[in-house]
């Protein structure tokens, strides 16, 4: 088997708005060197000729300047000899405590004789309203592969209200102690030693997904911590503080701008763009090294 999934960043909305800017042209993100990975992702697959192939990434790569790089993947490898499918899934649709969705490719080869199915979701989540807006222009392409064959692509199915609901935040880690260190001063710019151990919360009963987490067979979790720490983020936390439940970064970005406006601005805070989708402010306060991740 093969899986994989090249770096993100060229396809994503975020990394084009980055790239944009390092570039200073609006197709910038076009010419990341990133952006033809896949095809030596394809070489591999076509020198190890495995069972079965895996490859994920975001769903922009299903519209990456109106280039279906799933659809020409999922044709190519058929003209190698496997059966093709892909699609968006959503891992909070799956169990997972969190909300990010991917589009997956899964190939089995002709010899198998076997169909292509993706899992049936095990968990309802109501998406918030950001996420069919960007699924709507993924897929905005989704017939337009490559030589204008066959439709690899496989719609993704809205989970049935019947299903247990989502694995929130709460149920994944609510016991975990509360951090006060920030409210104290206590929280310093540097490096810190993790070797003091710190005990979960006492109160209330561990949750079944929490319990099963920690007693994963090969990853079973220790009865104490030594890593429950935050980052040094002093700007940041009186917008936290004013933040309630359910708010997300569009809602982060209007307190700072209504409400920290004058003292903040003089720190440094600035909110330099908030992406096409709604759901992500960066913050460039001050600039920030390039690493292999954020390239």
């Amino acid at each position: 088997m093969v899986v994989g999934g090249p770096p993100c960043q060229a396809y994503a909305r975020v990394g084009r708005a980055k790239l944009r800017e390092i570039l200073s042209h609006p197709s910038g993100y076009l010419q990341d060197d990133r952006r033809n990975l896949y095809i030596r992702f394809l070489e591999y697959v076509r020198e190890l000729q495995p069972l079965a192939v895996v490859f994920e990434n975001v769903p922009d790569a299903i519209n990456y300047g109106g280039h279906n790089i799933l659809g020409e993947i999922a044709e190519s490898l058929e003209d190698l000899g496997f059966r093709c499918k892909y699609t968006l899934l959503n891992s909070a649709h799956y169990g997972v405590p969190q909300l990010r969705e991917r589009a997956f490719l899964i190939a089995l080869a002709a010899e198998l004789d076997r169909d292509v199915v993706f899992p049936e979701a095990t968990n309802h989540a109501a998406l918030p309203s950001g996420y069919h807006g960007t699924r709507a222009v993924a897929l905005k392409n989704v017939t337009g592969e490559l030589f204008g064959g066959s439709n690899h692509f496989v719609p993704p199915v809205a989970p049935v209200s019947t299903l247990p609901g989502a694995i929130t935040a709460e149920i994944a880690i609510g016991d975990l102690p509360p951090i006060t260190g920030h409210l104290h001063g206590l929280i310093k710019r540097g490096a810190r030693r993790f070797d003091q151990p710190i005990k979960y919360s006492p109160t209330g009963p561990v949750s079944v997904y929490a319990d099963e987490m920690r007693k994963r067979p090969r990853f079973e979790g220790a009865p104490e911590l030594y890593d429950h720490v935050i980052r040094y983020l002093p700007r940041d936390y009186p917008i936290f503080r004013k933040m309630q439940p359910g708010d997300q970064y569009p809602q982060a970005h209007q307190i700072a701008l209504v409400g920290l406006t004058s003292p903040f601005l003089r720190q440094g805070l600035r909110f330099l763009w908030m992406d096409v989708s709604g759901m992500r402010v960066l913050n460039t306060a001050r600039p920030r090294k390039r690493t292999p991740r954020s390239g």
